[in-house]
Order: C-alpha cells, then structure tokens, then sequence
C-alpha cells in the first residue's frame, strides 16, 4: 500500500499515534531551540561550507612575542606607552582611515589620579598628546559583570572609545560585542571614525568570520615602527587594528573561533574585531530569523514528520529520515553562504528526525 493510501485509509489507534508523536517530536524541538542546546554547533558547521576572504581594507598591527622583547627589555612593563605614541603618530602620518586600539588603557585609575602627588609619567603624557593631536585613533573598553571597565581619563578622548571585550561567557566568540549602559561598542565607534557616519547592524545579528585565524592580513608591532620595513602604502585608507599576538606568557587575548573544531589554532581577540567591524561597514554579517519564526518552523517540521513516519514501514522510516537529515543539513549549511541567515539545522536532524523514527 503507497503512503498516500496507508494515510487516507488508517485506522483510528494509528491516527492517534501519528498525532502524539506528531505533538512529541514538535515539543521536543521547541525545547532544543528554547535552551539552545545545538546553537553553536548549528552555526559552526556551517563554516565547512566557507570559501576563505581576505579582506584587503584592514590591516592588523600584532604586539608579538619577538616585538615585546625588542621594546620592552624591562618585564615589569607590558608595553611602553611612548611606544604607543610613536605607533600613533607613523599611522597618522601614513594616512591610516582610523586607528582602533583593542587594548584596555585602565592605568592610572581616578583613584590614582586623585591621589596626592600624582605626577603624570612621560610615557603616559606622550601617548596622551599622541591622541589628543590624531582625531583618529580609538581605545577599547572591557564589559564585566559589575559593568564596564573604562580607559583612564587620560586616554578616554572625546567619545573616541567603546566596549572591545567582555570579560565572561564563552571562549568562542559568536555574536558581536555589545555596548552596555551608553557605552558604544568598540567597532562602531571606529566604523565612524573611519568613515564619518554611523551604522547599525541588524537585528539577531551573528559573527560572519572570513577564514581560518590568520586570514587578515598582520605585521609585526616592531617592523611598523620602522617604515623601511612597511612602507605607508601598506595603511593608506584603511583601517588599522592594534592588539595582541603573542604567544607566550602573559598572553591572554585567545579566543576559539568556529574553525576550533577542525584545527587547534586559537584566534586573537583583535581578529574577532576586525571581523565584527568589517561585518558592520559591509553589511555581510550573518543573522538569525526571529524566534517565532524558528519555533514555527520547527513545530511545523515536527509535527509533519513525527506524524508522517508512523505510517511508513520501519525499514523504509530508517531511510527516509537518514535521507532528510541528511538534505536537511547540507541544505541549510550550505545556503547559509547565500542567504547571509542561519538557522539551527540540527535542532531538525539531529533531534526532531531521530525522534520521530523512535
């Protein structure tokens, strides 16, 4: 008997079972997609299908390992500040669009600065005039539980700075960093800077990372510095990125990305930002349908097949839900690269097809 006959003609016990498996399996989604349970490997599987970018309107500056040794002999300084300025100052001067620090300037604290005898150190006033005399450079900020973690009043010019990171949550970065309680995020502060007006992403926005780390092109802090190694062609009318790529201790700012979890390297956080700040100028993130729109997707998906399979024969149920859990992830991990929306497939192939077999 066909499929269409075995429907037109069930008995009664087999409609109910259609329909409570029909209820079941459409529950069962709606509580994947309500705690998220396969979000992240929804939407990282995806990148299988993503054919690499190489940006060519940004460029990043790595405070490396070999440049923290060569500028900073002294191991109780990170980073010399007069070397900031002068970084500041070669971008300036090679035309640079804007210049994005994803580094937190905290020190010296109001607390600090408050303080009897405080006296302001020469490395400290000269990155301070390095900014104050370049209307183009902007400085990071951190988001904590307990709010956000502000530059020093020294270096919080004008509003030319906003929220880089967030101090809590997940290791993998899929989602845009946002602004917290009149503090801009970071890179729209930076979107307009460079181009002196303000974007707006869209709503349910998510990360579109345009390779492996490593995409985006990266120089070395110390030959920066010096422009017989990298001559000003090189920043002239783009964005340059400041932030860490060092590799050995104290390095901190590592992230996983959604290539983790084919290949071990870690990505940089100043590879995320530039990432999200190119998604926002360009208008090519990726972004997500509405709940609504999904949970009705996704009741409607499970009711149909938790329904239909009761009146397929097991052997042939087994094949045909194989058969649609497969269509289904290649189909939606692929159409992703089109549609610029993705959609958390696995919640139908992985929870809702299986389900509907059982």
């Amino acid at each position: 008997m066909t499929f269409i006959r075995r429907l037109r003609f069930a008995r009664q016990n087999e409609r109910e079972a259609g329909s409570k498996g029909a209820v079941l399996v459409a529950v069962l989604g709606v509580l994947m997609l309500a705690f998220g349970w396969l979000d992240a490997l929804s939407y990282d599987f995806g990148f299988l299908f993503r054919r690499t970018q190489v940006p060519d309107d940004v460029v990043i500056v790595g405070m490396d390992d070999r440049s923290h040794r060569d500028l900073s002999p002294d191991p109780r300084i990170l980073w010399g500040r007069r070397c900031h300025a002068q970084l500041v100052e070669r971008l300036t001067k090679a035309g640079a669009k804007a210049v994005g620090f994803d580094v937190l300037f905290d020190s010296p604290s109001v607390i600090e600065m408050e303080q009897a005898g405080y006296v302001e150190s020469p490395m400290d006033r000269a990155f301070r005039q390095a900014l104050e005399n370049s209307s183009r450079v902007v400085v990071g900020a951190k988001l904590k539980p307990d709010g956000v973690s502000a530059p020093s009043p020294l270096f919080r010019i004008g509003d030319r700075w906003g929220v880089a990171e967030i101090a809590y949550g997940s290791s993998t970065i899929r989602q845009p960093v946002p602004g917290f309680q009149g503090v801009a995020p970071f890179v729209e502060v930076l979107a307009r800077t460079a181009h002196g007006k303000a974007f707006s992403r869209p709503a349910y926005a998510w990360l579109n990372y345009y390779g492996p780390p490593g995409t985006i092109r990266t120089y070395s802090y110390l030959s920066v510095l010096s422009a017989s190694e990298v001559p000003d062609m090189i920043f002239s009318n783009k964005t340059v990125f400041i932030g860490e790529a060092a590799t050995l201790p104290p390095a901190r700012d590592k992230y996983t990305s959604p290539y983790s979890r084919w290949r071990e390297a870690p990505i940089n956080g100043v590879e995320v930002m530039v990432t999200s700040y190119l998604n926002l100028i360009r208008n090519d993130g990726l972004r997500r349908l509405p709940w609504w729109v999904e949970s009705l997707v996704i009741l409607l998906f499970g009711a149909g097949f938790g329904y239909a399979l009761v009146f397929v024969v097991p052997a042939r149920a087994v094949g045909v839900g194989g058969a649609g859990a497969l269509a289904i992830g290649l189909g939606l991990m692929g159409q992703v690269w089109v549609t610029g929306i993705w959609f958390p497939w696995l919640v139908l192939s992985a929870g809702q097809v299986p389900a509907a077999l059982v």
